[in-house]
């Protein structure tokens, strides 16, 4: 207080210093606790106050565990009009943030904000890696798939936006038939290229519907699908052209002259079809293209012999034994046997003829309605 004397009143003058008023500060009404999750956040106090600008204010910022404690902690860096505090949160569970503001008088005021920390569920992602040519299907689109034929799922653009990884999720695969019955496929997962892949293919025409479910250490769980049609089973093909020797076009067409001291060889250089093309088109899957496919007939001599002699597993090439005689007439005769869809190792509808009907195949062939053939007419000479 400062006094001065006024001169003629015998009074003084009383001067007396400004009141200070304190600042407040609060946080904008919300949930209390605030959710929120991991990874960097902020929040925003509002603050004023009468005497200064709120540019001016010094704002401390405290974060615990719990609100009561918080304070106690050490403060984040002080800065003027600092009224936004940016940070960060790695872990889940309860957390309360502090804000004390003073004013260049040392007045205070101070507000607090609760908040919980939850654990978001991953987003589940299929993505086909080998589309043979064909364009990648959108979410919700149908792929076509031939029969037989291997497709690559990956789950790896699966994703957790706890902590952005795939190390700490756990995906689960899943192949529906069309009536929802869950079958089993051994690529579903392909433990020889990881768990979040899955390489499937199928024995039987239809729709199926692939599922992945990716997991996150607290149990929640993201689904993505992808539906596949299998295109039902062709008739094999074997391309004339590329049989050696070639075979008469017509019944009119003079026979093969061979000689009859000789071994004579025939082959079957290509065969055409949806599931079992040969070469097969993957040369490193034995399960394409079996020689147990091919089986070759002789009959004769004679036009109208009924004397036939059959050879199983010699595959897509056959020499005759050199066993006739000049001027005899035989019918060389190969056929192709396509893959039974329902003819499955150890299953009833497996024709024992042929080899690969064996109960330790891994493929089975068709009786005779799912055949093609070639014949030849032979002359020796």
């Amino acid at each position: 207080m400062l006094c001065l004397l006024a001169s003629g009143t015998g009074g003084c003058l009383l001067f007396t210093d400004p009141i200070n008023t304190a600042p407040t500060v609060s946080f904008p009404p919300q949930q209390d606790p605030l959710t929120l999750v991991r990874g960097k956040t902020s929040i925003t106090a509002n603050a004023s106050d009468p005497d200064q600008s709120t540019d001016s204010l010094k704002f401390d910022w405290y974060q615990g565990k719990t609100c009561g404690k918080a304070r106690g902690g050490p403060p984040a860096p002080s800065s003027l009009g600092f009224a936004t505090f940016p940070f960060q949160l790695t872990e889940l569970g309860s957390g309360c943030i502090v804000v004390v503001v003073t004013d260049n008088r040392g007045a205070t005021a101070s507000a607090e904000q609760s908040y919980e920390v939850v654990d978001q569920a991953p987003t589940a992602s299929i993505e086909i890696q080998n589309t043979a040519g064909q364009p990648a299907p959108v979410d919700g689109q149908i792929y076509p798939l031939a029969l037989y034929s291997e497709i690559t799922l990956s789950g790896a653009s699966s994703t957790d936006p706890d902590d952005n990884s795939l190390k700490l999720l756990t995906p689960i695969w899943h192949v529906f038939a069309a009536d929802s019955t869950e079958i089993t496929v051994p690529g579903c997962p392909d433990n020889s290229k990881g768990a979040f892949v899955c390489t499937f293919s199928a024995a039987a025409p239809g729709s199926y519907r692939v599922q992945l479910v990716v997991n996150d250490p607290s149990n929640k769980q993201s689904v993505a699908e992808q539906l596949i049609q299998v295109a039902g089973d062709q008739l094999p093909n074997i391309d004339i052209k590329s049989a050696l020797p070639l075979p008469p076009t017509s019944s009119s067409t003079s026979p093969l002259l061979l000689f009859a001291n000789l071994p004579n060889t025939f082959t079957v250089i290509h065969v055409e079809d949806d599931g079992d093309p040969y070469p097969p088109s993957d040369s490193s899957d034995s399960t394409l293209a079996s020689s147990a496919g091919f089986i070759w007939y002789i009959r004769g001599p004679g036009p109208t012999s009924t004397i036939f002699e059959r050879w199983i597993g010699s595959g897509p090439t056959f020499t005759i034994p050199p066993k006739f005689n000049p001027q005899d007439i035989v019918q060389v005769r190969v056929e192709y046997h396509d893959r039974v869809t329902a003819c499955q190792p150890r299953t009833p509808g497996c024709d024992a003829v042929f080899a690969a009907c064996d109960p330790n195949a891994t493929i089975c062939y068709s009786p005779d309605f799912r055949v093609e053939w070639v014949t030849w007419t032979v002359e020796f000479r």
